[in-house]
C-alpha cells in the first residue's frame, strides 16, 4: 500500500510540474467567471449590465434554474468545455505518462521495488485520471458556488459531474494507455486515441441521425393515417347527404365530391404506406448502428447522464411547451374551413419526433450505457496489463 501511495504522489508531482495542468485550471476558472457574468431576464440573456434580446433564451421560454442547469452547466460547461476542449488538453498532458515511463530509465528502478507489475501499471493508469478528476472537481465546486450566489440556486447534484466526466475520460485513456505501451510514443498514443474518439463520435452521430429520421417518418405516417381516417369520415358524411338529395343534379354533384375525396384518401393512404416503409428502412439501419455501438464506449450517453439526473423529464417537457407557445404566437392564424381536413404539418412531425427521440435516449439503461462501456475498458486494460506484465523491459 505504501508503494502504491508513493506512486500516486509521484504522479501528482509530475502533473503539478506540467504547465498544461495549470493552463487548464486557469481556463476552467475563466469559464466559471463567464458563467458568473451571464444570466437571463424577460428580454433575453443578460451579460453584466447589458441585455441581448433573445426571446428563446429568456424567462419566457425557461426558468432561471433550467438556464443555469441545462444551457450553462450541462450544455456549455460539460458538453463543450469539459468533454471536448478540456478533455483534449488532458489527453495532450497525460498521453506521455505511460510512454515516458516504459521508454526511459525510470522503469528499471521502479521494477526493482517490491511491487507487482499489474499493480504498478494499473496504479500508473489511475494516476493519469487524477488530472481530469482535479480539473472537474474544481470546476464543479466553483459552479455550485457561482450558481448559488448568482441565482440563489444551490444544486449539489452538480458534483455528479466529477465521477461522470472521469468515467467518460477513462474510456479514452484506456486506449491511450494501451497504444502508448505498444508504441512507446506519446504522439502516436495521442493521435490514435483522438482517431478512436472520432470513430465513436461518428457512431454517436449516426445513431442520433438515423433515429431522428426513423421517428420523423413515423410521425409523418401517423399524421397521414389520421388524415385518411378523417377523409373516411368526410366520405361517410357526404354519402349521407347524397342519400338525402332529392334531385339527380344534386346527387351527381355530391358524387363528384365523393369521388374527389376518395382520390384524396387513396393518395394519402399511399403516402402513409410510403412513410411506414421509409420508417422501417431507417429503423433497420439504426438497429445495425445501435448494435455496433454496444461494443464501443458510450462517450456521449455517459456525459448526458448528468443532464438526466439534473433535469427531470417534466422540466424538459415544460421547456419544450413554453418554446412551442412562443413559436405558435408568431404563426399566422389557421384560416381553414371548419370541415376541411388539416394538412400534414412537417414542423409538428419534427417536434413530436424530437420529443420521442429525447424520451428514447432517456430510457436507455445504465447497463447499456455504463456497463458495456466498462466491459470495453476492462478488456483494453486487461490486454495492456497482460502485455506490461509479460514484456521484458
Amino acid at each position: 500500500m505504501r508503494q502504491t501511495l508513493a506512486l500516486f504522489v509521484d504522479a501528482y508531482r509530475e502533473l503539478n510540474a506540467k504547465k498544461m495542468f495549470w493552463l487548464v485550471m486557469i481556463l476552467s476558472g475563466l469559464v466559471v467567471a463567464v458563467f458568473a457574468a451571464v444570466g437571463i431576464n424577460e428580454r433575453g440573456i443578460q451579460i453584466l449590465f447589458w441585455t441581448l434580446d433573445t426571446e428563446f433564451l429568456s424567462t419566457k421560454a425557461m426558468t432561471k434554474e433550467f438556464f443555469y442547469k441545462q444551457v450553462l452547466f450541462v450544455g456549455l460547461g460539460i458538453g463543450f468545455w469539459l468533454t471536448w476542449v478540456a478533455a483534449i488538453l488532458a489527453l495532450v498532458s497525460t498521453s506521455g505518462m505511460i510512454p515516458d515511463f516504459v521508454s526511459g530509465g525510470a522503469i528499471e528502478l521502479t521494477l526493482s521495488k517490491p511491487i507487482g507489475r499489474a499493480r504498478l501499471f494499473l496504479t500508473k493508469y489511475v494516476t493519469g485520471l487524477v488530472f481530469v478528476a482535479l480539473q472537474v472537481a474544481v470546476f464543479s465546486v466553483a459552479c455550485v458556488l457561482v450558481f448559488g450566489l448568482r441565482a440563489n440556486y444551490w444544486e449539489p447534484r452538480i458534483l455528479l459531474a466529477i465521477p461522470i466526466v472521469v468515467l467518460f475520460y477513462s474510456y479514452l485513456y484506456s486506449v491511450c494507455a494501451l497504444v502508448g505501451l505498444l508504441s512507446r510514443s506519446a504522439l502516436t498514443a495521442l493521435l490514435v486515441t483522438v482517431l478512436f474518439w472520432f470513430v465513436v463520435f461518428l457512431f454517436n452521430a449516426a445513431d442520433a441521425g438515423l433515429l431522428s429520421e426513423k421517428l420523423r417518418h413515423e410521425q409523418m405516417a401517423i399524421q397521414r393515417e389520421t388524415r385518411v381516417e378523417a377523409i373516411d369520415t368526410q366520405i361517410g358524411l357526404l354519402k349521407d347527404r347524397q342519400a338525402n338529395e332529392t334531385t339527380d343534379d344534386g346527387r351527381d354533384a355530391m358524387q363528384g365530391r365523393i369521388d374527389r375525396r376518395v382520390g384524396d384518401r387513396d393518395q394519402e393512404a399511399e403516402k402513409a404506406a410510403s412513410a411506414r416503409n421509409a420508417m422501417n428502412a431507417w429503423g433497420a439501419w439504426h438497429h445495425r448502428v445501435y448494435m455496433a455501438k454496444t461494443i464501443l464506449p458510450k462517450t456521449g450517453e455517459t456525459t448526458s447522464l448528468l443532464g438526466r439526473y439534473l433535469i427531470s423529464a417534466e422540466e424538459e417537457q415544460e421547456h419544450l411547451e413554453a418554446a412551442q407557445d412562443l413559436v405558435e404566437d408568431r404563426d399566422q392564424p389557421d384560416e381553414r374551413e371548419p370541415d376541411e381536413v388539416p394538412p400534414v404539418n412537417r414542423r409538428d412531425a419534427e417536434r413530436d419526433s424530437a420529443q420521442d427521440m429525447q424520451t428514447e435516449f432517456r430510457e436507455r439503461s445504465l447497463w447499456w450505457i455504463i456497463g458495456t462501456s466498462l466491459i470495453f475498458e476492462f478488456v483494453v486494460l486487461g490486454i495492456a496489463t497482460f502485455i506490461f506484465a509479460r514484456r521484458d523491459f
